[in-house]
């Protein structure tokens, strides 16, 4: 047997939770006969149905809502009502904030792509190609489990074929610092390169005689500037050996009820100071000073 359809579980939490369809459609904006038109149809546009299933209860996530039930979606259509949603004045600060909450719910489908956009770029790398990481308080997700398991490969495959990747993280000596101003969560630099080092022993595994490159080509350093060290915030720099620099930013976005990162392209000018500090920070180091010519477009056998 199939999954059973969403209508049924959809409508049953919603009447649990507003009362009735119509005064669920009430609370979220929604045309009634919009809603009702879907949960007869058993068919849902992607932003829309995620409100829904978020005012019943159900998973956020459409993946998770294929598994479990049976249902069609359509592309999301702006309408009448839904422009009047957004210029309706809300009655007090709390309502004004939930309407926050119901649009950050729309980025939900895009952060689901994290991992296929991060194997994606590593796939793509190659000889002199480079890839900077920075974050204050967050490990890189190639390093986790899951993150692993999706890009593990494609980093060694990249890394074979000559791509560099470097990772910059807090000294302890910032680190104190930082927590004197009651910034918390930072690991310690035990803690980075203890992950790093398994993450170098998992690469050596996936390229056995080739220890020396993995060891040349990943490279880590503590940093003790505080530039672009922000809590909860990634910053990510792509130079391709025969392209400009492209930068990106890990935000930590969400609401009471769940965090809802969301990674996205950098402006010019913020690539630019990201890129300028990164080099500066490389050329401090003294051993990274091959990799700052990578990173101004030149070669690092280049003098």
């Amino acid at each position: 047997m199939g999954n059973p359809k969403l209508n049924d579980d959809l409508r049953a939490g919603l009447i649990q939770a507003a009362g009735s369809v119509s005064k669920a459609a009430d609370n979220l904006g929604i045309a009634k006969s919009s809603v009702r038109g879907w949960l007869s149809r058993n068919e849902y546009p992607e932003v829309e149905l995620l409100e829904l299933a978020r005012l019943a209860g159900l998973s956020h996530n459409l993946d998770s809502l294929r598994q479990r039930f049976e249902f069609r979606c359509t592309r999301s259509k702006r309408t009448p009502r839904s422009s009047a949603r957004d210029r309706h004045k809300p009655r007090d600060l709390v309502e004004a904030l939930g309407f926050m909450d119901n649009r950050l719910d729309q980025f939900v489908r895009y952060c689901q792509r994290f991992g296929e956009d991060v194997s994606r770029m590593f796939g793509s790398m190659g000889k002199d190609d480079l890839f900077i990481h920075l974050s204050l308080t967050g490990y890189p997700f190639e390093t986790e489990e899951s993150g692993w398991a999706e890009t593990g490969s494609v980093i060694a495959r990249a890394i074979d074929d000559g791509a560099r990747f470097v990772y910059l993280y807090p000294s302890d000596e910032l680190a104190k610092s930082l927590r004197s101003l009651k910034i918390a969560r930072i690991p310690t630099e035990a803690d980075f390169q203890m992950r790093f080092t398994d993450f170098r022993e998992r690469l050596c595994d996936l390229l056995p005689g080739r220890e020396m490159v993995v060891q040349e080509r990943l490279v880590t350093c503590a940093c003790n500037s505080s530039g672009f060290m922000i809590p909860g915030h990634t910053y990510t720099l792509f130079k391709p050996h025969s392209g400009c620099v492209r930068a990106l930013g890990q935000f930590p976005t969400g609401n009471a009820i769940r965090p809802i990162p969301i990674y996205q392209l950098l402006d010019q000018d913020t690539t630019d100071q990201f890129s300028r500090y990164v080099a500066v920070l490389l050329e401090r180091t003294g051993t990274l000073q091959s990799l700052t010519r990578l990173l101004r477009g030149t070669h690092a056998s280049s003098k």
